[in-house]
């Protein structure tokens, strides 16, 4: 994946089968919120190059 193709608030799956919000992104790096997560921390990073998919775009 490019960085140009991602948005804020896009939702996007890591090829590790997370899915989350796009709440940040860095050059190389996207910030995701995690999708119906218990955890506490629900924030992950992910190297853009390893997102598998955009599930929704929002703009």
């Amino acid at each position: 994946m490019k960085k140009e193709e991602l948005s804020m608030f896009d939702v996007a799956e890591s090829n590790d089968g997370r899915i989350g919000t796009i709440v940040d992104i860095t050059q190389k790096y996207v910030t995701l919120e995690e999708q119906h997560s218990d955890n506490d921390w629900p924030l992950f990073e992910v190297k853009i190059s390893e997102l598998k998919r955009i599930v929704y775009h929002s703009n």
